[in-house]
Protein backbone atom coordinates (compact mmCIF):
# COMPACT_ATOMS: atom_id res chain seq x y z
CA UNK A 1 0.00 0.00 0.00
CA UNK A 2 1.45 3.19 -0.78
CA UNK A 3 1.89 5.71 1.89
CA UNK A 4 0.98 9.67 1.22
CA UNK A 5 2.19 12.99 2.67
CA UNK A 6 -0.09 15.75 2.85
CA UNK A 7 1.26 19.11 3.40
CA UNK A 8 -0.21 23.09 3.32
CA UNK A 9 1.43 26.20 2.15
CA UNK A 10 1.85 28.98 0.58
CA UNK A 11 3.01 29.05 -3.54
CA UNK A 12 4.66 31.53 -5.15
CA UNK A 13 5.30 32.45 -9.02
CA UNK A 14 7.09 34.69 -10.52
CA UNK A 15 8.93 35.91 -7.30
CA UNK A 16 5.42 36.67 -5.76
CA UNK A 17 2.88 34.94 -3.40
CA UNK A 18 0.26 33.47 -6.11
CA UNK A 19 -1.48 31.23 -3.50
CA UNK A 20 -2.04 32.02 0.50
CA UNK A 21 -3.20 28.48 0.81
CA UNK A 22 -1.94 25.22 -1.07
CA UNK A 23 -2.29 21.74 -0.13
CA UNK A 24 0.90 19.63 -1.64
CA UNK A 25 0.45 15.56 -1.55
CA UNK A 26 3.51 13.89 -2.23
CA UNK A 27 4.54 9.86 -1.86
CA UNK A 28 5.97 9.03 1.60
CA UNK A 29 7.63 6.21 0.67
CA UNK A 30 9.86 7.99 -2.30
CA UNK A 31 12.95 9.85 -1.03
CA UNK A 32 13.12 12.19 -3.53
CA UNK A 33 10.06 12.65 -5.25
CA UNK A 34 9.56 13.32 -8.89
CA UNK A 35 6.00 13.87 -8.60
CA UNK A 36 3.18 15.76 -6.21
CA UNK A 37 0.08 16.78 -6.39
CA UNK A 38 -1.09 20.26 -5.76
CA UNK A 39 -4.35 21.89 -5.06
CA UNK A 40 -4.76 25.66 -4.29
CA UNK A 41 -7.53 26.33 -1.84
CA UNK A 42 -7.18 29.88 -1.57
CA UNK A 43 -7.50 33.02 -3.49
CA UNK A 44 -5.07 32.89 -6.37
CA UNK A 45 -3.06 35.60 -7.89
CA UNK A 46 -5.44 36.45 -11.39
CA UNK A 47 -2.86 35.72 -13.78
CA UNK A 48 -1.75 32.79 -12.48
CA UNK A 49 -5.92 32.20 -11.73
CA UNK A 50 -6.06 32.75 -15.89
CA UNK A 51 -3.27 30.27 -16.83
CA UNK A 52 -4.52 27.66 -14.35
CA UNK A 53 -8.24 27.43 -15.96
CA UNK A 54 -7.12 27.15 -19.00
CA UNK A 55 -4.20 24.34 -18.15
CA UNK A 56 -7.39 22.65 -16.44
CA UNK A 57 -9.84 21.92 -19.53
CA UNK A 58 -6.61 20.55 -21.47
CA UNK A 59 -4.81 17.20 -22.46
CA UNK A 60 -1.44 16.95 -24.04
CA UNK A 61 0.35 18.75 -25.95
CA UNK A 62 -1.34 22.14 -25.56
CA UNK A 63 -1.61 21.38 -21.84
CA UNK A 64 2.56 20.86 -21.67
CA UNK A 65 2.88 24.10 -23.67
CA UNK A 66 0.43 25.93 -21.67
CA UNK A 67 2.42 24.58 -18.59
CA UNK A 68 5.61 25.41 -19.86
CA UNK A 69 4.40 29.45 -20.55
CA UNK A 70 3.41 29.38 -16.36
CA UNK A 71 6.91 28.49 -15.61
CA UNK A 72 7.98 27.30 -12.11
CA UNK A 73 6.02 27.27 -9.23
CA UNK A 74 7.10 26.97 -5.44
CA UNK A 75 5.19 26.21 -2.56
CA UNK A 76 6.95 26.80 1.38
CA UNK A 77 5.33 25.66 4.71
CA UNK A 78 6.06 24.96 7.63
CA UNK A 79 5.62 21.23 8.62
CA UNK A 80 4.05 21.39 12.50
CA UNK A 81 4.35 18.15 13.60
CA UNK A 82 8.12 18.43 12.71
CA UNK A 83 8.50 21.84 13.14
CA UNK A 84 10.22 22.39 10.41
CA UNK A 85 10.22 24.31 7.15
CA UNK A 86 9.71 22.62 3.75
CA UNK A 87 9.74 23.82 0.22
CA UNK A 88 8.68 21.67 -3.34
CA UNK A 89 9.59 23.66 -6.64
CA UNK A 90 8.35 22.42 -10.18
CA UNK A 91 6.72 22.90 -12.95
CA UNK A 92 2.63 21.89 -12.97
CA UNK A 93 1.74 19.65 -16.05
CA UNK A 94 -1.79 19.26 -15.90
CA UNK A 95 -5.35 18.41 -14.07
CA UNK A 96 -5.31 15.09 -12.12
CA UNK A 97 -8.77 13.88 -12.99
CA UNK A 98 -10.02 12.89 -16.35
CA UNK A 99 -13.21 15.09 -16.62
CA UNK A 100 -12.16 18.86 -14.56
CA UNK A 101 -14.45 19.60 -11.78
CA UNK A 102 -16.49 23.08 -12.56
CA UNK A 103 -14.65 25.21 -9.96
CA UNK A 104 -10.68 25.45 -10.05
CA UNK A 105 -10.83 25.04 -5.63
CA UNK A 106 -11.79 21.44 -6.59
CA UNK A 107 -9.00 20.82 -9.00
CA UNK A 108 -5.87 18.72 -8.29
CA UNK A 109 -2.74 19.62 -10.37
CA UNK A 110 0.21 16.61 -11.48
CA UNK A 111 3.99 19.02 -10.48
CA UNK A 112 6.48 17.64 -12.16
CA UNK A 113 9.79 18.25 -8.85
CA UNK A 114 12.59 20.20 -9.73
CA UNK A 115 13.65 20.29 -6.48
CA UNK A 116 12.70 19.41 -2.71
CA UNK A 117 13.53 20.48 0.62
CA UNK A 118 12.67 19.72 4.19
CA UNK A 119 12.46 16.74 6.43
CA UNK A 120 11.35 13.43 4.82
CA UNK A 121 12.04 14.53 1.35
CA UNK A 122 15.48 13.06 1.92
CA UNK A 123 18.99 14.13 -0.38
CA UNK A 124 18.44 15.26 -3.42
CA UNK A 125 18.99 12.78 -6.45
CA UNK A 126 22.33 12.84 -8.47
CA UNK A 127 20.93 12.11 -12.05
CA UNK A 128 20.24 15.45 -12.77
CA UNK A 129 16.03 14.88 -12.48
CA UNK A 130 16.06 16.63 -8.77
CA UNK A 131 18.63 19.83 -8.56
CA UNK A 132 19.01 21.46 -4.66
CA UNK A 133 16.63 24.21 -4.34
CA UNK A 134 17.72 27.51 -4.49
CA UNK A 135 15.55 30.70 -2.94
CA UNK A 136 13.02 31.72 -5.71
CA UNK A 137 13.52 35.33 -7.37
CA UNK A 138 12.46 38.35 -5.90
CA UNK A 139 11.90 36.27 -2.52
CA UNK A 140 14.32 37.15 0.22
Amino acid sequence: MTTHRRLEGAAFWEGRSACARVTVTIRADVPSPARATVRFDDAIDPALRDGLELLRRRRGAFAARLADRLGEIEVAGRDGAAGCEWRVVGRLEGAVTRHAPRALAQTAFTMQVESAMGPGFGPARTDGHVREATPAEGRR
